[in-house]
């Protein structure tokens, strides 16, 4: 479960390959959802339309949480992360990723998808 406050290059490459690790897991029964997050939420709207739509997605829906300014309360996220990544098996969360600024990075999206494989069910 992926929660971006930025629409980048960063997480196009993310999205990407989660949309194909994805599909090239469904046995494991791997799902992933992309929840953009900020101030504006038609603003949001708008952009998980046409992100989705430019990146071709095809496993990955991208949608705007009912609150959309910090993402759900109960998830306890930071408010000050761009992009936030929690994996869980079950009910359970295993890992998560979070990070700000110029943290936000190909090095940071390099790190999320390496940790993909060791969260899969078999």
């Amino acid at each position: 479960m992926v929660f971006a406050r930025n629409a980048d290059d960063n997480l196009a490459s993310l999205v990407k390959q989660l949309d194909k690790l994805v599909a090239d897991n469904k046995g494991k029964r791997m799902k992933a959802v992309v929840h953009l997050i900020g101030d504006d939420k038609t603003q949001l709207e708008e952009t998980a339309k046409s992100f989705s739509g430019k990146l071709d997605l095809k496993e990955v829906p991208m949608t705007v949480p009912t609150e959309y300014e910090n993402g759900p309360a109960n998830w306890g996220l930071n408010a000050q992360a761009d992009l936030t990544v929690f994996m869980y098996k079950g009910k359970k969360v295993t890992s998560s990723h979070a990070y700000a600024g110029d943290d936000v990075s190909a090095d940071a999206v390099k790190a999320i998808v390496a940790d993909v494989p060791s969260k899969l069910l078999n």
